[in-house]
């Protein structure tokens, strides 16, 4: 009858080192796990998002949402959104945003569908009010270029749809009605 060969004693080292690529192991798939919830599903969005409005720093513009509806991971919806800084106040009834995610690879943030409904902007300068101007009468004037941002990656939106907006600033209408683009 044959011998069984001895195993050679397993190491302290190579214990410890078995150990920590466990909990390395462990820690992944935790991570992994949470971001899936986090991005994949409607609870996980609604969480993080709250979380996210609760520890803006005291600079930041004031920000209020009433209901989350959706995924971050593809297609959100936000109802009752209002934003507030000094003279400025915006209210979006309600937003739905589709994107590409997997865009950041390339690195590019790619935003395919932009929906806002019920856009409500008011802007007061903070110094004395200025004589009340005639409202403007947009077909005269020519075609708005907006300024250059420095963003940290290009944003390409393949899709805006603006629906019953009304801008103001300091009682002048800027923009009422509907745009696609």
């Amino acid at each position: 009858m044959a011998r069984p060969i001895p195993r050679p004693p397993v190491s302290a080292l190579r214990r410890l080192l078995r150990g920590l690529l466990t909990l390395l192991l462990i820690c992944s798939l935790l991570i992994a796990g949470l971001l899936g919830w986090i991005l994949g599903t409607e609870p996980g969005s609604r969480s993080a998002l709250r979380l996210a409005l609760q520890h803006l720093p005291p600079a930041a513009p004031q920000i209020a949402l009433e209901r989350v509806q959706g995924r971050l991971w593809d297609d959100l919806r936000l109802d009752g959104l209002r934003i507030t800084l000094p003279g400025h106040h915006l209210t979006i009834a309600q937003a739905r945003l589709r994107w590409s995610p997997l865009a950041l690879r390339l690195p590019r943030l790619q935003i395919d569908h932009l929906e806002l409904d019920g856009v409500t902007y008011r802007g007061h300068t903070t110094a004395a009010p200025a004589p009340a101007a005639p409202a403007l009468d947009l077909a005269t004037l020519p075609p708005v270029t907006l300024p250059d941002i420095a963003l940290p990656l290009p944003v390409q939106l393949t899709r805006l749809q603006l629906t019953a907006a009304d801008l103001q600033f300091d009682d002048t209408p800027l923009y009422a009605g509907d745009l696609l683009a």
